[in-house]
């Protein structure tokens, strides 16, 4: 941005969801989710959600699949970017098993 200050995007789609630190037992969450269309979102309150997903149900199960392709997403994409201090025969890249 012009006065230096930085922002961050994420697309969440029909199958996405924006409550990641909830269902890790957090009880705030940094982030804002904003619809752009209508009538195409969910909402739950956090303390069902939380609920439901202790219970140790198909909903958790499928929770946690989500978090951890999230996780290996992001991993993927910090792998992939050049690093200063990474440079050598890798190119610049950083390897997978680097962390």
């Amino acid at each position: 941005m012009e006065d230096g200050s930085t922002v961050e995007v994420g697309l969440v789609s029909n199958e996405g969801m924006v409550c990641i630190p909830v269902i890790l037992g957090d009880t705030t969450t940094i982030t804002n989710a904003v619809v752009q269309i209508p009538d195409t979102a969910m909402q739950i309150d956090a303390d069902i959600l939380r609920s439901q997903f202790k219970r140790g149900t198909a909903l958790q199960s499928l929770m946690l699949r989500y978090v951890q392709g999230v996780i290996h997403s992001n991993s993927t994409r910090i792998c992939l970017q050049p690093s200063s201090s990474a440079r050598g025969a890798a190119g610049g890249s950083l390897a997978a098993d680097s962390f």
